[in-house]
């Protein structure tokens, strides 16, 4: 019993010291701490959690002036009783970096499709953020190619740049009017009576150039068509075909083709309305078209759909 005493009275003396410790001389203190120069989130962070740098992405829609504003913050317990100067600097080699971590395919963006007054900003007195203002030359983007403006802080007149985000890549891409989430509804004739189409689904048209866009299914996350098995219903996709299509600037449908390189297949515009239409706003409403699948030179597959705007993508 005088043993247990013992254990516990020396405890109580540890305890009480470790308290005293902690009471006097605090492990962290927000206050004696530095803020921290960083660059603030623009978004949701795409690159994943191993990567060296956070990836912000962001598209724009087609024009000689898209503005993209690059936010530095000042973040921690103090406001600044002074100005505070950050220089900022493109960092190619930090892109280097992420593209052979992420096996990435991004390319400086160009001076030619940029401007920045300077790539020094200043956060005001008592304030915590500034902008690092872009216009952007979207119309002449080469939309086969992955732009990127890799940043990083080089120097700031106060505070600790961070670790975590003193460097980051800003992916930026064109858009054009028709890019977007659609709901899709249709029908697939099959010249062999094998199959029926994959409706409804929800897809995307994705960018190729001012007037061009490919066909992305989010259901099937790919890029071909999604078929159904007559008698067993199985899904399955058609090999090797992936449709395109060119619109003009009132929406009818132009031109249609296979984007996927095929010996065997090939795709063109069938008969029908072919067209797309607009809400008042600009934004597009339906698009309705019919579109073959050729195959061997023969008519294959015939698909007729409306596709209906949901959203951006």
């Amino acid at each position: 019993m005088k043993k247990i005493l013992g254990v516990v009275f020396m405890f109580s003396l540890f305890a009480g010291a470790l308290t005293s410790c902690l009471d006097e001389d605090p492990l962290f203190d927000a206050s004696k701490s530095e803020n921290i120069i960083e660059f603030f989130d623009i978004g949701a962070i795409a690159s994943p959690v191993d990567a060296s740098y956070p990836l912000y992405v962001s598209t724009f829609k087609l024009s000689e002036a898209e503005q993209f504003d690059v936010v530095i913050s000042y973040s921690g317990a103090h406001s600044s009783d002074e100005d505070v100067t950050v220089n900022v600097e493109l960092d190619p080699i930090a892109l280097e970096k992420y593209n052979a971590e992420q096996g990435g395919v991004y390319e400086v963006l160009p001076e030619s499709l940029y401007t920045v007054p300077s790539f020094t900003v200043t956060i005001p007195k008592g304030q915590t953020k500034a902008v690092l203002r872009f216009s952007l030359n979207t119309i002449n983007f080469d939309f086969s190619k992955a732009y990127a403006l890799p940043l990083t802080i080089v120097s700031s007149s106060k505070g600790v740049i961070s670790g975590n985000f003193g460097t980051a890549i800003f992916s930026v891409g064109g858009k054009n009017k028709f890019d977007g989430v659609y709901a899709v509804e249709g029908t697939m004739v099959d010249a062999l009576g094998a199959f029926t189409g994959f409706y409804p689904t929800e897809i995307e048209f994705r960018t190729i150039d001012a007037n061009t866009v490919n066909r992305y299914d989010r259901e099937l996350g790919s890029n071909l068509h999604g078929i159904i098995q007559n008698g067993t219903g199985a899904l399955f996709v058609f090999g090797t075909f992936s449709i395109q299509f060119d619109l003009d600037e009132d929406g009818t449908v132009t031109d249609a083709r296979n984007s996927v390189a095929s010996a065997t297949r090939s795709g063109k515009l069938g008969t029908g309305i072919n067209k797309m239409t607009f809400k008042a706003d600009g934004t597009p409403d339906k698009m309705e078209v019919t579109y073959i699948m050729v195959q061997s030179g023969a008519d294959r597959a015939v698909f007729t759909e409306t596709l209906t705007y949901i959203g951006e993508r």
